[in-house]
């Protein structure tokens, strides 16, 4: 049987980019997606109200949050729950329900939030991909809904959050990027004011065998 030179050349072209050849071709990028997709947590939070403010002008955050495999806890960025008094969760299917703060971890900024909505947990990545110029992905708002983006993993910040890294462009709050297997390396915490950047926390596995920027309850 002839293998036709397009899986030769999708094989070179994944050995150039470290990539798997299926993320090589549009069929393929919308396969990831959909799985990605299956994983990812809208949230919505509305903001306490300011003295006097009308109710219906209250502000709200938009974000995602995901289920992390190792202790199914639902982790999003700190900065997304905090001053707020209403939090709902929505999965990509549709489902969604209320969700309360259960836990902190103000040095790594994120937040565990408890809430009965299912999604497929996202297990941590292996420590490689949580290294510089690793490539990442994740999912954003586009034309249609949500599109898949590409990010690669920048150094970190230096002290004293040497424990979180940067990456480019301003990707959503609680935002989790994963590796070209769909295991979860890192979580969007907030964009740098006036750069386009984004500080994210790595959660991937160490060398210890647990996962970067865990929440113990």
């Amino acid at each position: 049987m002839r293998i036709p030179m397009l899986f030769f050349l999708l094989q070179a072209l994944a050995a150039a980019s470290d990539l798997p050849p299926e993320l090589l071709t549009v069929e393929g990028e919308a396969r990831f997606a959909g799985m990605l997709a299956r994983r990812v947590l809208l949230v919505t939070a509305t903001e306490r109200p300011l003295p006097l403010e009308d109710e219906t002008l209250r502000r709200k955050r938009y974000g995602q949050a995901v289920v992390r495999g190792e202790d199914a806890k639902i982790v999003t960025s700190l900065r997304l729950t905090t001053d707020v008094d209403d939090i709902v969760v929505e999965s990509l299917s549709g489902q969604s329900a209320k969700a309360t703060v259960v836990n902190l971890d103000k040095d790594g900024g994120l937040a565990v939030l408890a809430a009965l909505v299912q999604v497929e947990p996202s297990l941590p990545a292996p420590k490689e991909a949580c290294l510089k110029g690793a490539t990442l992905f994740f999912l954003a708002p586009g034309p249609g809904g949500l599109r898949l983006g590409r990010v690669e993993m920048g150094p970190d910040p230096g002290p004293p959050i040497e424990h979180l890294a940067l990456v480019s462009g301003r990707l959503p709050l609680g935002a989790p990027l994963f590796d070209a297997s769909g295991r979860l390396a890192a979580l969007a915490l907030w964009a740098v004011p006036g750069r386009d950047l984004t500080m994210i926390a790595p959660m991937c596995k160490q060398e210890d065998g647990k996962d970067a920027g865990k929440v113990t309850p």
